[in-house]
């Protein structure tokens, strides 16, 4: 008889172990992500919160995260896309992978739009349209109707006299503009 409750204990342990391992690589994987701080942004938030994801440390995710935030440029083996329409997240860098999400690569970290202080966030306008392709349009502090003239210009003359403007695609596929607290940005329809 004592043979026979053997097996049994043995299956159902074998149960109970396989229904705690998703838990258990939940915990692992809350556990790995960690905010590393904030760097200044360019984009309509004043500042982006990078979270290490996992196998990354604080200070290669924030200098990862601010090469390609301020200049659009990749460091290393890093690879990095702009989260359209998942706004606050702004971007995404992984490495060590070949393709897919970035936030699932073996290396990875992501940025998420901020304000430190209490001003308000970005509203988004209905859209904008140039070069025969529409954009969804986004504004903080400045009018739909002014964002919209100011983006069609900056189309044309890749330069906004007083405000900062920055795109990794020379503002084919979108960018961003700042001036002190006035923002407005613009992305193509996910």
């Amino acid at each position: 008889m004592r043979t026979s409750r053997l097996p049994l204990a043995v299956a159902l342990l074998c149960l109970a172990a396989g229904a705690l391992a998703p838990a258990a690589r939940a915990h692992a994987t809350a556990v790995e992500r960690r905010s590393c701080g904030l760097v200044s942004s360019t984009s309509i938030y004043e500042y982006a919160r990078v979270i290490a994801i996992r196998r990354v440390s604080c200070r290669t995710a924030r200098r990862v995260a601010k090469a390609y935030d301020s200049r659009g440029r990749t460091l290393g083996k890093w690879r990095c896309g702009l989260a359209h329409g998942d706004l606050p997240r702004l971007f995404s860098c992984g490495a060590g992978g070949s393709r897919g999400d970035l936030r699932k690569f073996p290396r990875a970290l992501e940025a998420i739009g901020t304000n430190r202080r209490s001003s308000p966030g970005a509203s988004r306008c209905r859209t904008v349209s140039y070069g025969g392709r529409t954009f969804v349009l986004f504004h903080r502090r400045i009018s739909c109707r002014s964002a919209r003239r100011k983006v069609r210009h900056v189309h044309r003359h890749k330069r906004l006299r007083g405000w900062r403007c920055s795109s990794g695609s020379r503002f084919r596929t979108g960018g961003f503009c700042k001036r002190g607290s006035r923002v407005f940005a613009w992305h193509p329809p996910d």
